[in-house]
């Protein structure tokens, strides 16, 4: 596996391959969201195909307590490439116009779908 999908360099795991079908990566991506957690909720599943690939748009929703607020994740996936890409980003957690710091919470939110590919990882 290429170290660049490793779980511990969160600034370039953000995008990486896996060897599942496209369907089925986002079947268990949304398993782990919604299924792993009580408070996690799928928001919108939109798919666009055509002569080049399919490309998949998951958002997610999910409460964090530690930061008192609901905080959202989008996962996009794609085989335009010839095999599954996942490009994962979170975002909402900030409690203040000037301070975006959520305790960590949108991290350990966007480490969902890595974790639910962590066994299907390939180099990218």
């Amino acid at each position: 596996m290429d170290e660049r999908n490793r779980v511990e360099q969160p600034e370039t795991y953000r995008t990486f391959f896996v060897s599942l079908p496209l369907m089925e990566a986002a079947e268990l991506i949304r398993k782990r969201v919604e299924e792993g957690s009580c408070t996690g909720e799928l928001l919108d599943d939109y798919a666009v195909s055509g002569e080049a690939g399919v490309v998949r748009i998951l958002t997610f929703e999910k409460w964090f307590y530690r930061v008192g607020n609901r905080l959202v994740l989008t996962v996009t996936l794609d085989d335009l490439a010839g095999r599954t890409r996942i490009h994962v980003v979170a975002g909402g957690g900030g409690q203040s116009v000037w301070w975006k710091f959520d305790w960590f919470a949108g991290d350990s939110f966007a480490d969902e779908p890595y974790h639910a590919m962590e066994e299907f990882l390939i180099d990218g």
